[in-house]
């Protein structure tokens, strides 16, 4: 197996292992809604979000500049990875800020919608890595 195989199979297993993720997060995620859990405020999660999505922003602008100078499957991978972290930290954000003023169901329905768009992302890409693979193979 060369090294592009391999790539492809690192991505796949990589994207498998976020979808089961997801569904479990999905699962959470409703089991918050029915029973009404309530996300307790914390000043240090505000704090913790902010840095992360400064990180992860930072992390999104250098691996995209890499897999632009190297073309390589796993930086895109991770680019995109760092830019869905963007995203997910900042809704889990503003369902922190929702809760501190006694809205705790955004939470629940902030955690449902995390977990699609983690479980589409990543089917997306196991689509376009198996038309590959097999447009490669064929």
């Amino acid at each position: 197996m060369d090294i592009g195989k391999s790539e492809y199979i690192f991505s796949f297993l990589i994207s498998i292992s976020m979808i089961a993720l997801s569904v479990k997060l999905f699962i959470d995620a409703i089991t918050s809604l029915i029973s009404n859990n309530k996300l307790e405020y914390s000043i240090y999660l505000v704090i913790v979000c902010i840095i992360t999505i400064i990180i992860k922003i930072l992390l999104f602008i250098y691996t995209n500049r890499l897999n632009k100078k190297y073309n390589n499957i796993l930086l895109q991978a991770n680019s995109k990875d760092h830019f869905n972290d963007c995203i997910v930290t900042t809704f889990t954000l503003i369902s922190v800020l929702v809760s501190s003023i006694g809205i705790y169901w955004v939470d629940g329905l902030v955690g449902l919608g995390i977990s699609i768009w983690i479980c589409y992302c990543r089917y997306k890409n196991i689509y376009r890595k198996l038309q590959c693979t097999y447009g490669c193979i064929y």
